[in-house]
């Protein structure tokens, strides 16, 4: 599996659950469904993959919502926009913040 790395914790809640209709021939367990919502401190890459993974979750979706203090609402995948004056001060307020506590 390769080098286990520790990062700070992170924050997972539970959204929503539900059911989704199963074929008769197919385990009833197979229809339950729950949204998570995770929130990360400290990134690594495909973080949120391995704990789903380690925790025997089948992630079907991931979305990212937030990046640090930036909000991307309906941004579309892929896609990119000028950062405005309040974001920018955000990002260097969060980077200040973040040092300073380090």
């Amino acid at each position: 599996m390769g080098q286990e790395v520790w990062t700070l914790p992170a924050e997972v809640s539970v959204l929503k659950s539900w059911c989704e209709p199963v074929p008769a021939e197919k385990p009833s367990w197979l229809g339950e469904r729950t949204s998570i919502g995770i929130r990360l401190v400290e990134v690594r890459h495909r973080q949120i993959r391995r704990l789903c993974s380690r925790a025997g979750l089948k992630l079907m979706q991931l979305h990212r919502e937030a990046v640090g203090p930036l909000k991307l609402g309906s941004l579309p995948s892929g896609e990119v926009r000028p950062l405005t004056r309040e974001e920018e001060e955000a990002i260097c307020m969060s980077y200040t913040t973040s040092t300073e506590a380090g």
